[in-house]
């Protein structure tokens, strides 16, 4: 499950950076939405992480 939610994320990661070559970075909406996926992905990537550690740790 992680495992496909990882690549997911991935998928959407890059999708995100093709955006950034894109004229749609330089509208303010856009670079604040850019802003609110990556702080959402690396907390979701914290999290796993967390988790992952916790499970060692068991």
């Amino acid at each position: 499950l992680s495992a496909i939610t990882l690549s997911n994320l991935l998928k959407g990661l890059y999708s995100k950076l093709s955006d950034f070559t894109t004229y749609r970075l330089y509208t303010p909406e856009s670079l604040w939405n850019h802003i609110l996926f990556y702080l959402s992905v690396t907390n979701i990537l914290m999290f796993l992480l967390i988790l992952n550690i916790g499970s060692i740790l068991k």
